[in-house]
């Protein structure tokens, strides 16, 4: 059986948050052989390592160490990049989900074939915005994502292949792509 989901988190000097992260994800222990987390350090000078060694009897987890540091963008490429999953879920190592019903939402990916899932999500930490449930054609994703201004990917699942698709667009340039502010956005795109 193939994976169905890669919960990808880039880290970088927020190894306080991680374990959070870390532990907001132990509803997946339930579906280990359907579920990935990769953990990519993008060089951070803190124990990033370690706080995923104590998660990994739970997780089906890997991790993944940049020589140097490159970007919040290039550390999330990897860890698509090495991910086997249909669908990634993209968080940052300071997000944590609440209440997530991972039996349903992963049922739905595999019985669906959707493009771009999107759920509720905090976006400071106390104030919970809801989102309609929509269907979003090609033509509207960027106006859905800007002018809405639902541009991060935090609450987003999105379909792997449309990461390839963008990742090969940037090919290219033949130039280090370092985007160090609304990443999320140029992935999406």
């Amino acid at each position: 059986m193939s994976l169905i989901l890669s919960v990808v988190i880039p880290v970088y000097k927020t190894e306080q948050y991680l374990g959070d992260c870390l532990k907001s994800l132990s509803g997946l222990t339930d579906f280990r052989e359907k579920t990935e987390v990769i953990v990519v350090s993008d060089c951070s000078p803190g124990p990033a390592e370690e706080i995923c060694q104590k998660f990994s009897s739970r997780l089906n987890l890997r991790y993944h160490q940049h020589k140097r540091n490159l970007s919040v963008f290039q550390a999330r490429k990897s860890g698509i990049d090495l991910a086997r999953g249909r669908y990634i879920l993209s968080l940052d190592s300071d997000d944590y989900l609440i209440e997530m019903r991972w039996g349903d939402l992963i049922r739905h990916l595999d019985e669906h074939d959707v493009d771009i899932l999107r759920f509720s999500i905090a976006t400071e930490k106390d104030k919970v915005s809801s989102l309609d449930r929509n269907v979003i054609f090609h033509e509207k994703v960027w106006d859905y994502f800007v002018s809405s201004q639902h541009w991060q990917l935090a609450g987003t699942i999105v379909k792997k292949n449309l990461f390839s698709y963008f990742f090969s667009s940037l090919s290219p340039l033949k130039a280090r792509c370092y985007i160090n502010m609304a990443d999320d956005l140029c992935k999406i795109v």
